[in-house]
């Protein structure tokens, strides 16, 4: 392009294209870039979740409590991402036992992106060619959207490397691997081919379930309320379908609760926080507050409340109001004799 517009002279294009392998994904799809992400786009990202929680107008304890609240949310929909990878089991598309193998290791939306390369790799793509080179077998396979791929399997490590580098750029296995995989009659996706990313139970919740290390390389108390809960979720979806095993499972749970009912005290979260709010103020509030927020009122200059019309518009709303007799001028008009135009017209009789 810079040839034939004769843009050589141009610093701008000259620079970008010195620099083009820094920027055209095609020079780093060696590179692994799952984990990639714009650092204006995750500033723009927090600021726009916080903002549904936090104003301006907010003192330091509102601001504690509302940032509490925003982390709760995020963590409760954890939660519930977790739990429906625990519990739900996903639609198979194909019969084969790799693609079983992929539904217990992958995250559900994760595994959707896998499920499509199994599935292509078992409909569109075919080994067209295989020969070996030493200890490597590289096989040719063809994939009927994209064309040719080398794939090379070296039996020693069972290391197995695609020429598309999906699995080097996103960490996920492409559809020529999972060729390969069928080739060998493998029924699981080898450990080294699963990154601990994308699977399940792989990463507990940040200050939940192993507790935060901090600079000394001691650790904060850890929420056995998540382990709790996650435990009891596993229960669930084991005995799930089995209506003697439910049974079983509550009736060992109101055990468990009868043990453990007379320790403690249930904390309302409401009652948490009046707490928290009494113990910053260091009082408690009045039961009949003394000081009451002031009326609100219409300073100058904020508007007179709606858009100015114009002459038209205000001719138009007057035009499609009734008639009535004006008993000055003695016409069926849109005015009356307060406001007629001829009540200081001496001629005019009242």
């Amino acid at each position: 392009m810079i040839e034939e517009y004769d843009l050589t002279s141009n610093k701008w294009f000259s620079d970008i294209y010195e620099d083009r392998s820094m920027w055209i994904p095609a020079y780093f799809r060696d590179v692994h870039m799952s984990g990639l992400f714009r650092t204006t786009s995750m500033s723009e990202s927090e600021n726009s979740y916080f903002k549904r929680y936090i104003n301006k107008h907010s003192n330091l304890v509102i601001l504690y409590n509302n940032f509490c609240s925003a982390l709760d949310a995020q963590r409760y929909k954890y939660k519930e991402v977790t739990h429906a990878d625990e519990t739900r089991s996903p639609v198979m598309m194909t019969n084969l036992k790799i693609e079983h193998n992929a539904a217990i290791v992958y995250t559900n939306s994760v595994f959707k992106e896998v499920q499509e390369q199994i599935d292509h790799a078992n409909k569109g793509c075919a080994i067209r060619k295989m020969y070996t080179q030493g200890d490597e077998e590289i096989y040719v396979v063809e994939d009927n959207i994209d064309g040719e791929f080398t794939v090379r399997y070296v039996r020693p490590q069972h290391d197995v490397l695609c020429s598309c580098t999906l699995f080097t750029r996103k960490g996920t296995p492409c559809m020529h691997m999972f060729v390969v995989f069928r080739n060998l009659k493998l029924d699981a996706i080898p450990d080294k081919y699963i990154v601990r990313r994308w699977c399940k139970f792989s990463i507990l919740c940040p200050n939940e379930s192993l507790g935060v290390v901090r600079e000394d390389g001691s650790k904060s108390t850890p929420n056995f309320e998540f382990l709790i809960f996650k435990v009891v979720s596993e229960m669930i979806g084991r005995v799930r379908g089995n209506q003697e095993m439910c049974d079983q499972l509550y009736d060992n749970l109101i055990q468990v609760r009868d043990k453990y009912a007379e320790i403690g005290t249930y904390v309302n979260p409401s009652t948490a926080k009046s707490r928290l709010f009494e113990e910053f103020y260091g009082s408690t509030p009045a039961e009949s507050p003394s000081v009451l927020p002031p009326d609100i009122a219409k300073t100058k200059g904020s508007g007179a409340g709606g858009r100015r019309k114009s002459e038209k518009e205000k001719a138009i709303i007057i035009a499609q109001k009734p008639l009535h007799l004006c008993r000055r001028c003695n016409k069926k008009v849109h005015h009356d004799s307060r406001n007629c135009p001829r009540k200081d017209d001496p001629k005019v009789i009242s």
